[in-house]
This record gives C-alpha cells, sequence and structure tokens, in this order.
C-alpha cells in the first residue's frame, strides 16, 4: 500500500506563500477494487499572488466503471470521452514540468487529490508530491470558524465566484485558486489591522 506519511506538512503561513500549484482531481470509484482513480486534472500556476497559467489533463483511469460517481450535465462529460483519453503515463512528460516535490501544492481538501496522483506517481516511480501543501478548507475553518460546512461551493457562494462547470477540476480548480487568494488577503489585512490597532496604545 502506497505511504503517504511524509506529506503530512500543512503550511500555514499564508503571507509568505506567494508561489504554489492548485490541483483539483476528478475521479472514479473502480468497481473491481473500490478504489477511486483520477479522470480529470485541472491545475493553475500561482506566482507573486497572482494565477499565471492554467492546465487540464482528461485521463483515461486504470478502472472498471460504465458511469461516473457524481451526476454530470451531459454537456460537462460522458463515459467514453474519458474512456477515450490519454493514460496517465501518455500526460506525465507534461504533467511533470509542473508538479515537482518541492512545489507547494494547494486544494480544497488536498489530500484526497494527493493520494489519487501520487498513487499513479508511485506506479510509475516517480517522486510523490505534496511534501508541501495548503488545504482551502483548513484556512476557511480559521477564518469562518462559525461556518457550519466548508465545501468548495460554500466558498464559491461566500465570494461571489460562478463556477461555470461545477466537478470539472479546471472549473473546481480556478474557483480553490481565486478563494485562497482572497482568503491569504483577509488574513495580511486582519494582520495589519490588529498591528495598528495594538500600536493605538
Amino acid at each position: 500500500m502506497l505511504n503517504l506519511s511524509q506529506h503530512k506538512v500543512f503550511i500555514d503561513d499564508y503571507e509568505n506563500t506567494t508561489d504554489m500549484i492548485v490541483i483539483d482531481t476528478e475521479t472514479v470509484t473502480d468497481q473491481a477494487t473500490n478504489i477511486s482513480k483520477v479522470w480529470e486534472i485541472g491545475l493553475l500556476v500561482i506566482k507573486d499572488s497572482e494565477i499565471v497559467d492554467r492546465r487540464e489533463w482528461l485521463v483515461c483511469p486504470t478502472a472498471t466503471f460504465d458511469r461516473l460517481d457524481i451526476f454530470y450535465p451531459e454537456d460537462h462529460i460522458d463515459v467514453q470521452t474519458i474512456k477515450s483519453s490519454p493514460n496517465f503515463s501518455d500526460i506525465m512528460h507534461e504533467l511533470e514540468q509542473y508538479i515537482h516535490p518541492d512545489f507547494v501544492i494547494c486544494g480544497h481538501n488536498i489530500d484526497y487529490d494527493l493520494r489519487v496522483i501520487n498513487y499513479e506517481l508511485d506506479k510509475l516511480k516517480k517522486p510523490l508530491i505534496g511534501s508541501k501543501k495548503v488545504d482551502t478548507i483548513r484556512m476557511a475553518r480559521k477564518l469562518f470558524p462559525e461556518w457550519g460546512k466548508y465545501n468548495l461551493d460554500k466558498l464559491a457562494s461566500f465570494y461571489g465566484l460562478n463556477i461555470e462547470k461545477r466537478h470539472r477540476a479546471l472549473d473546481d480548480a480556478e474557483a480553490t485558486a481565486i478563494a485562497y487568494l482572497k482568503m491569504r488577503e483577509k488574513i495580511i489585512n486582519d494582520r495589519k489591522n490588529r498591528v495598528e490597532e495594538l500600536s493605538l496604545f
């Protein structure tokens, strides 16, 4: 079994975390093994707190399935398109230009995305990613403890983000990236305001 015990370092120093890769995956449950397998990866590059690049890949999962785990509108995706997509190994030469073991990886419930990607990387004997990671759920819980739920829909609604194709990897990754930047800005402003308040005494 894949050991991810070395991939547990969450970064909470958001003020100084200006460069990262934001990832979202879409998966299907293998009917034979009950293991989640990735069929889409959406990725954004944040540099100096700005989104500078976007990429997405459809992946044919090594899984037995005849339907998707979540209901997807027909104009979003269909099973045959997924099954006709390249294998993970076929996109690896492009993907590894964006992911690296030393990069900060961000996502909404990022451990899930890391688990399914690292499963594929491990099969190819490639270095695992996520030794430094940011989870926007952790950020939201810290900033908004009064919320009862912290899913991506809640964050998108709070910040007025329209996710055109919910549960498509790039659209969800884009919403996650924007939410991260907005929450980071709030953290910086809150700390600045506290410092200014203290200086008055």
